[in-house]
């Protein structure tokens, strides 16, 4: 989203021609709580982008509409996700959104220049920033909405703006004709840049959980109709991914392992709703239940050849769908007894609760599989492991991870309900 080497080479400007100091302190925010030794100090940079913007708003117009602030924005959601302060990560993505409609960042390709807000770009790095910084706003607001259960606040149809090019083409400010999303939809994923691959995998994630939520009782004989397009286009995803981005072959690459994940969990999402919403036993629909426990396996399987897990595990989506694989799991198990599903679940466990000691998210995500567990009455070994990380995890509200019951979904939503301490003591009986 920001040009490295000019972003570094703009802070030796003279003060008025440098970034924002919003910008500044959201990336010092950022760097910091990607370092163990700055780790402290993330927290008192975010407050101060905070502070640094907001007085900003209040300000002319010049001093707040800016692709820089828009920028800022987009990394203090990031950070506040990361943080479970899901319904303000919510807020700060929602004014990044805006801004960016302001600035013209959705049709930047368009034909009509009228009412664009932005000068012209110099060259082709500076208007690749500006296409990479609209992409980064709409998977955000996508991921935000797909697991907080809420409407997203950008129509992917009235976009203008052509999917990003490589970071070699940012790079070296070499220009690159790419496609826009509609056209990378019908044609696969084949000659996309690793950035486009993971924008049309986010999309497909949203239109998977959009299914899911989708209960209308005059729409429910498409059901499986609508099952099925999403089940091909998620397929066809996997088909035409290219060859650096598939898995297990590419597991030291991020996005890679992020991709694959996302498609995995759009998978698990809506064949898991559709099993809901039919009111029948799962065991009576071998293909529908064989492709969510195929997904779930490949989840498993992903997360168990990474590497470093405690940065992989910095993107809440990886601790979410570690976390969906092993309710899918628990469940598998405690409805038909299968001893591999609950290996797999303990397999999964494991790993979050490893990462948990370090990530406040997949710890909580933990515990609450623990929860369920132990209300289950199955099996009280599993749940004691999670007992460890109990001394660092400050939950100061409730648990993120609620069921939705009418279509089998869990959603991270936070409630307007006065928080109550968890009492893990009394919630949990660690052995």
């Amino acid at each position: 989203m920001i040009h490295g080497e000019r972003y570094i080479a703009s802070l030796y400007r003279p003060a008025h021609m440098q970034p924002p100091m919003c910008l500044q302190y959201a990336i010092l925010a950022a760097g910091a709580s990607a370092s163990p030794t700055y780790k402290p100090m993330a927290e008192v940079f975010y407050v101060r982008a905070r502070q640094y913007i907001q007085v900003d708003e209040m300000k002319s117009d010049s001093d707040q509409i800016s692709l820089a602030h828009c920028q800022a924005w987009v990394l203090m959601s990031h950070f506040e996700a990361q943080h479970l302060w899901f319904s303000r990560a919510s807020m700060s993505i929602a004014r990044a959104i805006r801004l960016a409609q302001i600035l013209g960042l959705h049709r930047l390709d368009g034909k009509n220049a009228a009412g664009l807000t932005l000068p012209i770009a110099l060259d082709f790095t500076e208007e690749e920033e500006r296409r990479k910084t609209f992409w980064v706003i709409f998977t955000t607001d996508r991921i935000t909405s797909s697991t907080g259960g809420w409407p997203t606040m950008m129509d992917w149809r009235s976009i203008q703006t052509r999917l990003p090019s490589s970071i070699d083409a940012l790079l070296s400010n070499t220009p690159i004709a790419t496609l826009t999303l509609r056209q990378a939809l019908g044609q696969g994923m084949y000659e996309l840049s690793t950035s486009a691959c993971r924008v049309v995998a986010v999309h497909l994630f949203n239109e998977c959980f959009n299914f899911s939520r989708n209960v209308e009782e005059d729409e429910e004989n498409n059901d499986w109709q609508q099952l099925q397009q999403l089940d091909e286009a998620v397929t066809n995803a996997f088909a035409t991914l290219p060859l650096d981005l598939r898995c297990p072959e590419n597991m030291e690459s991020p996005e890679a392992v992020l991709i694959n994940l996302q498609l995995h969990t759009a998978l698990i999402c809506i064949h898991q709703s559709a099993l809901t919403r039919s009111q029948v036993d799962m065991a009576a629909l071998p293909t529908t239940k064989a492709r969510v426990m195929e997904s779930a396996v490949q989840i498993m399987i992903t997360v168990a050849l990474v590497t470093d897990l405690n940065t992989r595990f910095r993107n809440p989506l990886v601790s979410f769908a570690s976390f969906i694989a092993a309710s899918f799991f628990l469940s598998d198990f405690l409805t038909t007894g299968d001893l591999q599903s609950e290996a797999n679940f303990t397999a999964l466990m494991t790993v979050m609760v490893e990462v948990g000691k370090n990530n406040m998210f997949t710890a909580s995500l933990a515990v609450r599989l623990a929860q369920t567990l132990r209300a289950s009455g199955v099996d009280q070994g599993t749940v004691g492991k999670v007992g460890v990380m109990m001394a660092d995890l400050n939950i100061d509200h409730p648990i993120p991870g609620q069921e939705d019951k009418e279509n089998g979904i869990v959603i991270l939503c936070p409630t307007a309900t006065t928080p109550e301490q968890v009492d893990f003591d009394q919630a949990i009986v660690w052995q």
